[in-house]
């Protein structure tokens, strides 16, 4: 299975209803020709829809490391996981990031053992990233603090 970026429009009509346009490009293309298409294509979607087109993103194929488990773990459900919420910087919504499949052994009854070094690693990550920068929420606030960890059951 090859990877591939994935380019998403996102559309919204007069009636403020939005929607998308999803297209797959091959992963060896670089970020500037994915802006050399993008800017292609925008201009050729506009032609053939009503909708104002409000944005595009990109989600680029990306290496994951080694040492990664083989195989999905026995009895660890997609639907079954964590919400993780956390503040923002200059705004008084909160982040929340749902973790599917969530070990089992990492939840007693119904609370997620957020004193686990596995846990607390995901949040580091999440409030510090890495050397140069740090992940934020959709509109690019800056991640402050860790509000709380929740068991939650999505329906698939």
């Amino acid at each position: 299975m090859a990877t591939v970026h994935v380019l998403s429009f996102s559309l919204i009509d007069d009636g403020g209803n939005t929607g998308s346009v999803v297209v797959y490009l091959p992963s060896t293309l670089t970020l500037a020709q994915v802006q050399t298409f993008t800017t292609s294509y925008a201009a050729a979607l506009d032609g053939v829809t009503g909708a104002k087109i409000q944005s595009a993103t990109v989600a680029l194929a990306l290496t994951l490391p080694g040492g990664l488990k083989a195989n999905a773990s026995a009895d660890h459900p997609i639907q079954y996981g964590a919400n993780f919420s956390y503040n923002a910087d200059g705004t008084p919504y909160r982040l929340t990031q749902h973790i599917p499949a969530f070990l089992h052994t990492l939840i007693t009854g119904e609370e997620i053992d957020i004193a686990s070094a596995l846990v607390i690693a995901v949040m580091d990550y999440m409030r510090d990233g890495v050397t140069g920068f740090e992940p934020t929420d959709r509109y690019g606030n800056d991640l402050e603090g860790f509000l709380g960890a929740a068991v939650s059951f999505r329906k698939g």
